[in-house]
């Protein structure tokens, strides 16, 4: 593939607001809507939102494969809230002075902690699928923040969503879309790929709360994390 392809490649990877909508077949007032919501994963690049296509498209298939509905807007508009974020982040599964590092080594780091805590019982295969996610598009969507996830939850059979919340007060090259380093990582492993997008959709909502990466990266205590959550979003919830 010539180097023109692959440039071109790599700008289609990211979407604006005018091609998303045109993608989802929605009005650009309804992405904006989505959006401000926290409805749709998203990132402010330049002062301008932004799209991952690879997020985007297993978003859709989700809609596709796992919900009966015929209208994508309904079906994001259906949430009710069932699950706050708190429930899924007991203290155990944040990390706090994670050592900056390539990304294999930060994946590792964070998916110690849910072996640590004895959430899973051994690493594999969730990092190998972590890994393969990272290969086809890094997670890092900006602002000091990545996401790192499974493309295909299903597949691992988890019982129950888990969210891991690490902190790298350095910050590490992670291949962030902003090309600034990655300072907060939220692990997503979710049951299927419908929670899985929600959950996506609310913590990208979180981290564009005003200083909260700041805030985590003087946090001392796994309580100073949960406590700037509470104050922030007491009422982020999510149907799972």
């Amino acid at each position: 593939m010539s180097d023109e392809n692959n440039e071109k490649r790599n700008i289609d990877e990211i979407m604006t607001i005018a091609e998303i909508a045109q993608y989802l077949k929605v009005s650009e007032r309804t992405i904006q809507r989505m959006i401000q919501a926290g409805e749709v994963p998203s990132a402010k690049v330049s002062g301008q939102w932004r799209f991952v296509r690879a997020i985007i498209d297993d978003w859709i298939l989700s809609k596709m494969q796992s919900v009966h509905k015929s209208n994508l807007v309904d079906v994001i508009d259906s949430e009710q809230k069932i699950t706050s974020l708190l429930e899924l982040v007991p203290r155990e599964h944040i990390l706090l002075e994670m050592r900056p590092g390539p990304v294999d080594a930060m994946l590792e780091q964070l998916v110690g902690v849910l072996v640590n805590a004895g959430t899973i019982g051994a690493m594999e295969p969730l990092l190998t699928t972590l890994k393969l996610r990272e290969e086809m598009m890094s997670t890092a969507v900006g602002s000091g923040v990545a996401l790192p996830h499974p493309r295909e939850p299903e597949r691992l059979g988890l019982a129950e969503n888990m969210v891991v919340l690490g902190v790298c007060p350095q910050g590490t090259d992670y291949a962030s879309l902003d090309g600034e380093k990655t300072y907060v990582f939220g692990l997503l492993c979710a049951k299927d790929t419908v929670s899985h997008l929600r959950l996506m959709a609310k913590l990208s909502y979180l981290f564009r709360t005003k200083g909260l990466v700041s805030a985590f990266r003087k946090a001392t205590t796994p309580e100073e994390i949960l406590e700037h959550i509470k104050t922030n979003h007491i009422a982020l919830s999510i149907e799972l």
